[in-house]
């Protein structure tokens, strides 16, 4: 090889590593991935349960959706009240807002918690029937699954349980414990690394 040849060599593979340990930084400095969203009754009341690790300003929506119309044939099978791909959003909705808010949020729906500001309430109760959207956005965090729901599936939950999105528009029902736990598991894991 000439000296030419090994010089372009040498300069191709620092700029290769350059770019490696470029991209390792980034990939170290990006959001946290998730924080973590679910709905439930407390105290017969219609609650969003919001955890995040990260403490950037919160933004939490509720709304209220009607499923798209299907195309008229007969082999079109019945939408699940979980699986609400092709839903529509419309009016109305309710969002609040926090600059700060805490780690742990236990949010009564159409209330506003000292230090949350409403952002827009056109929606004040939920209506048995109507399929509702919960939906999260927290600053520095990449995504935050929605959660689809109904009256009812609030109402068929047991005392400690939540409904939560670990795969949109598909809802589980999972202990309030559970849920905690994959809170606490990965700000844990964010901790160490």
């Amino acid at each position: 090889m000439t000296f030419a040849a090994e010089t372009f060599a040498v300069r191709s593979l620092r700029i290769s590593l350059a770019l490696v340990l470029a991209a390792a930084t980034l990939t170290a400095c990006s959001p946290a991935s998730y924080a973590w969203l679910a709905v439930t009754l407390i105290d017969g009341e219609p609650v969003l349960l919001l955890n995040t690790c990260e403490r950037g300003a919160a933004r939490i929506y509720v709304y209220q959706q009607e499923p798209a119309a299907p195309p008229p044939t007969p082999a079109t099978p019945k939408a699940s009240p979980t699986d609400l791909r092709g839903v529509e959003i419309t009016s109305p909705y309710w969002g609040i807002q926090a600059a700060k808010p805490d780690a742990v949020n236990v949010i009564e729906m159409f209330a506003t918690p000292s230090g949350w500001e409403v952002l827009r309430s056109t929606l004040s109760a939920l209506d048995p029937g109507a399929i509702y959207r919960a939906d999260a956005h927290v600053d520095n965090v990449y995504r935050i699954n929605n959660v689809h729901f109904t009256v009812e599936m609030l109402t068929s939950l047991n005392s400690d349980e939540v409904l939560y999105a670990p795969n949109p528009p598909e809802t589980a029902t999972i202990t309030r414990a559970e849920f905690d736990q994959k809170y606490e598991s990965a700000c844990a894991d964010l901790r160490d690394n």
